[in-house]
């Protein structure tokens, strides 16, 4: 999830733009009714010009965190982990996941925000919402295996107005986000993480562990805010709602070798204003217990950022086969050879 100095002007002054404003008639039962009077604008009259980079990237951090220098935000999300295994078969849901991640951002000065981030995960029994230690493995006949909480730290980032890298080493692009508005009250968007690495849990050494040779994720993020808070220079930060999505490998505590199949992430987000005191107690009580460090924010830059995978190679060991076991055979199947060209 460097020194930083915020300015007296830290945030630009842009003239008002307008998102596709529109008159609509309504059609009564005694035919074409009288439009309605037009509601005064709450916009302000700086407000950002979201066809912009550099106001995409306000936009966005007072959303995500705050433009505020050195200010630390809280947000937490509570959702389900489900299984798309093969083709044909429903999509079944497995566990629950909820958590948190405490961020710290700061202004560098020139048009880019650093912001320092680590997160904490707990997976959780689907009836009760209890926080578990181990796991029944439908697909290993109910093999009980035990869960790894998600810890990562530090998972920093430096948001610019232009993004590079991704899925595509070429893809280069301004940062500017998809915004959708609602009646001149609400203002929505949405962040997407495409992402490929060569797995480092290799099939000789993690033989169970191993999913395949390649870690792909995808995570989707989206944010529900007030839209003339959001667009207004003078405010730092808003506290939004929103939705996460991630696909990915089957966790390797799962066990789950090769087999055709990963996971779905669905999960509702929040911002905390105040911080650690409303967190659900079954969170606290698990963090104060085993990641006390990750209910204080961070403090400064550290490298390089942590993947679950990385974490589980680090403090785990490989699970052996149990009597009887026999590794499970993959079949080949073979890349599509679709080039997609970033614009």
């Amino acid at each position: 999830m460097q020194l930083h100095g915020l300015g007296v002007n830290a945030f630009d002054r842009r003239s008002l733009f307008k998102l596709g404003a529109g008159a609509g008639l309504g059609l009564g039962l005694g035919g074409m009714a009288a439009a309605p009077a037009a509601k005064a604008s709450t916009m302000p009259a700086n407000a950002y010009d979201l066809s912009d980079p550099q106001d995409n990237v306000y936009a966005w951090i007072k959303l995500d965190g705050s433009l505020e220098d050195g200010k630390a935000t809280l947000g937490m999300w509570d959702g389900v982990v489900l299984s798309v295994w093969g083709q044909q078969e429903t999509i079944k849901p497995l566990f629950g996941f909820k958590g948190f991640g405490y961020s710290r951002w700061f202004n560098n000065g020139d048009g880019t925000f650093t912001k320092l981030h680590k997160e904490v995960g707990f997976y959780s029994d689907l009836a009760t919402g209890e926080i578990i230690d181990t796991w029944e493995n439908p697909y290993l006949g109910g093999e009980k295996v035990k869960v790894w909480p998600v810890a990562n730290d530090p998972v920093n980032i430096v948001f610019k107005p232009k993004i590079e890298g991704g899925y595509d080493k070429t893809f280069k692009r301004d940062f500017v986000l998809p915004w959708y508005t609602h009646d001149d009250k609400w203002i929505s968007t949405s962040l997407d993480v495409n992402l490929r690495w060569p797995n480092i849990l290799d099939k000789e050494g993690w033989p169970r562990e191993h999913t395949g040779k390649w870690i792909r994720v995808a995570e989707y993020f989206q944010l529900h805010a007030e839209r003339a808070k959001v667009m207004d220079p003078d405010v730092p930060d808003v506290s939004p709602t929103g939705g996460w999505q991630r696909v990915g490998n089957y966790l390797p505590w799962m066990l789950m070798e090769e087999r055709p199949g990963h996971l779905v992430y669905r999960a509702n987000t929040i911002k905390l204003p105040r911080g650690v005191e409303q967190l659900p107690k079954e969170i606290i009580k698990a963090a104060e217990k085993d990641f006390p460090d990750y209910l204080e924010p961070p403090k400064v830059w550290t490298e390089p950022n942590v993947s679950s995978f990385e974490v589980y190679k680090r403090d785990a060991k490989p699970v052996p086969f149990a009597k009887g076991q026999t590794p499970y055979q993959p079949v080949d199947i073979p890349a599509s050879g679709v080039v997609v060209k970033s614009s």
